[in-house]
Order: C-alpha cells, then sequence, then structure tokens
C-alpha cells in the first residue's frame, strides 16, 4: 500500500453531493454564451463581441475518437518528435550520477554517463541496454529488470536509479 495513501479513512472521504440544477434555474444557450465570452474578455483581456458559440447536439464522435486517439499515441508524442538530449543529473547515498540520453524519434540512440568508479560496470550496462528502447518511463522498467540479472548485488542502487527515472522521464 502507497504509504500516502495509508493515512486516508473512508469515513473522512464521504460528503454529501448535490446537482447545481437543484440551486439555481437552469441556463439558455445564449445567457451561457454570454457568460463564457464574458469570462473570456475580462480573463485573457480578448475582443470576444463577435465570438458565436455553436451548441453542436451531435458531434462527430468518430473523427474526435480518430484524433483523440492518434494524439494520445506514443508514436505521435515521440515518435514524430525532433532529435534531442535529455540531461539528467541527482545524488544518491551511494553516488552521484549523471546521464545524458540521445533520443531520436522518440528511440534512444546513446547513453552518456559519469558516476563513482564502484558502479561503472553498472552503468555501462545500462548505457548499453538503453539503447534502441523508447524513451518513456515504462521502458525504464524493462532495461533495470534486465540489470538485475547480472548485477543482483547492486538491486538497492538499481531500484533507486530505476525510481528517479521513471520520476523525471514521465
Amino acid at each position: 500500500m502507497n504509504s500516502r495513501y495509508s493515512i486516508l479513512n473512508h469515513q473522512n472521504l464521504e460528503r454529501s453531493y448535490t446537482s447545481i440544477n437543484q440551486h439555481i434555474r437552469p441556463l439558455e444557450h445564449n445567457e451561457l454564451c454570454h457568460y463564457i465570452s464574458d469570462s473570456i474578455q475580462k480573463t485573457l483581456k480578448l475582443d470576444v463581441e463577435n465570438t458565436v458559440i455553436v451548441n453542436n447536439q451531435h458531434p462527430d464522435w468518430i473523427e474526435f475518437s480518430t484524433i483523440f486517439y492518434r494524439l494520445k499515441s506514443w508514436d505521435w508524442n515521440y515518435g514524430q518528435s525532433p532529435s534531442f538530449i535529455e540531461s539528467l543529473e541527482t545524488e544518491f547515498s551511494w553516488g552521484h550520477v549523471e546521464l545524458k540520453l540521445n533520443v531520436d524519434a522518440g528511440v534512444i540512440t546513446k547513453v552518456y554517463y559519469d558516476t563513482t568508479i564502484q558502479y561503472h560496470n553498472m552503468m555501462n550496462d545500462l548505457s548499453q541496454a538503453a539503447i534502441g528502447y523508447p524513451f518513456n518511463a515504462k521502458s525504464v522498467i524493462s532495461i533495470v529488470c534486465g540489470l538485475l540479472l547480472t548485477h543482483s548485488e547492486h538491486y538497492d542502487e538499481l531500484m533507486a536509479l530505476s525510481e528517479w527515472l521513471q520520476q523525471e522521464i514521465a
């Protein structure tokens, strides 16, 4: 169980919920448009005087779903991204770690590292194992699981490294 949730008590979370419609009269479409336009004008300081808000009763759900899943996909978020270098650096109780990951089309292509000499072999293996993996938090888990087979003596260090990398990449 995650410790930050263990202190919660279900009875403390119970609340009574109500519908806003029970407290105010229903808004007409034109009235709602007026409130939205006023809010946009005040908040963003934009001229929305001639803005028309359309009440589309039948949205194109097929087109929406298609676009939503395309934009949500890994390929859209990372696969079409330009090449970049992710620089990460932290201090662990066991030493300093600095990583530079070259990422092309969302895939890790090269890893440079600097760390304490005691963990050089582990980090060298990590830098080789990461090549070809997608640049995402799930990949870190796979990479570290593979390293646990050959570096079981560094279990705690690998777990700390994995947690840190997942947080940084997510």
